[in-house]
């Protein structure tokens, strides 16, 4: 009997101890403003804006695309249960990358999603790391902004 005490005692410690870590946690969001979505990939709220504003062009572009080919694309998209791009990449219709990350729309509101932010983050080092592997040495160092070539 005194061991189910113990037990019982033991699993009321730890369910204390859990509760009072769990309080202590700030929460983070999962979506994030123009503003919070700007310092997190460190960049100014103005760039994060003019790179949705581009993109909303390139996605109304396609969105147009989808209505003339593929209706049923396009009601999805319309709908909001699907993203343009997604759409698109479906039927076979090219568009350029977005520039900026991907975000949502909440009536007025936009958000950018956390997951979305880390992969358009990862997608600029990866195409950073591409160009430095094709051009080792550097398009400054040889002079191209200023026309001169440099050892």
């Amino acid at each position: 009997m005194p061991d189910i005490v113990a037990s019982a005692e033991l699993a009321h410690a730890i369910a204390t101890a859990t509760e009072q870590v769990l309080a202590r946690m700030p929460i983070r969001p999962r979506l994030l403003t123009d503003s919070q979505a700007a310092t997190y990939i460190g960049q100014g709220v103005s760039t994060i804006r003019q790179l949705r504003f581009e993109d909303a062009q390139r996605l109304e572009h396609i969105t147009e695309s989808l209505r003339k080919h593929a209706k049923r694309l396009h009601g999805e998209v319309t709908a909001g249960a699907l993203h343009p791009e997604d759409a698109a990449r479906s039927a076979g219709i090219e568009f350029p990358p977005l520039a900026g990350p991907r975000w949502l729309q909440f009536g007025r509101s936009v958000r950018y999603d956390v997951q979305d932010l880390d992969r358009w983050i990862d997608a600029r080092r990866a195409a950073v790391m591409t160009q430095q592997r094709n051009d080792p040495r550097g398009a400054a160092r040889r002079g191209r902004k200023t026309g001169e070539v440099q050892p």
